[in-house]
C-alpha cells in the first residue's frame, strides 16, 4: 500500500502532464480514495458515485499500477462526460492502457507488454479498428477527447463493432 502510494507521489505530475497532452484536456482537480486490496484479487474497479477506486494486483510490469490506477479514474472522469460504455472504455484504454504505458515505459508497442497481452480482449476488435484514427489523433495539435468519441461514434465501421 505504502509503496503504491508513494510510487504515485513520485509520478503523479508526469502522469498527469501525459494525460493532458493525450487528452487534450487539463486534468481535472477531483478528491478519490483509493482502497488498495490485497494483489493476489487481481482487480480493479471504480466506483463513480463515491469518486473510490478498490485496486489490488501485483505489477505485471513497470508502472503496471500507475497504468492501472489512471485507467480507473479516467472511468471516473470519461464515463460522466461521455457515457459508460464500450467505445469509452476502448479509448480509456488507448490512453491509459496504451500510450501512457508507452510513454511512461519509455517504449513497447500496443497490446503487448512482455509477451503479455494488454487491455480486456471483449474490447480488442474495437480498439484495434480504432487505432488507425487513434494514431491519427495523437498526430493532432488541438486534441479534444469528446470530440474523438464522437467522430469514433458516429463512424459506420466503429459503429458495428460497438456493443452497449
Amino acid at each position: 500500500m505504502e509503496s503504491t502510494e508513494k510510487e504515485w507521489n513520485n509520478k503523479r505530475k508526469n502522469i498527469t502532464k501525459t494525460i493532458e497532452e493525450i487528452t487534450g484536456e487539463k486534468f481535472p482537480y477531483i478528491k478519490i480514495e483509493v482502497l488498495i486490496i490485497h494483489p493476489n484479487l487481481c482487480n480493479g474497479i471504480a466506483f463513480p458515485n463515491s469518486n473510490t477506486i478498490c485496486w489490488g494486483h501485483k505489477e505485471n510490469w513497470e508502472n503496471y499500477s500507475m497504468v492501472y490506477l489512471m485507467h480507473e479514474t479516467l472511468h471516473l472522469i470519461l464515463d460522466k462526460k461521455l457515457g459508460k460504455n464500450n467505445l469509452t472504455h476502448a479509448i480509456i484504454e488507448l490512453i491509459a492502457d496504451q500510450e501512457l504505458r508507452i510513454r511512461l515505459n519509455k517504449n513497447g508497442v500496443y497490446f503487448k507488454e512482455s509477451k503479455e497481452g494488454v487491455g480486456h480482449p471483449f474490447l480488442l476488435k474495437l480498439s484495434k479498428a480504432i487505432l488507425p484514427y487513434w494514431k491519427k489523433y495523437l498526430k493532432n495539435k488541438d486534441k479534444n477527447i469528446a470530440n474523438f468519441y464522437l467522430e469514433m461514434k458516429n463512424l459506420p465501421k466503429i459503429k458495428k463493432l460497438q456493443k452497449y
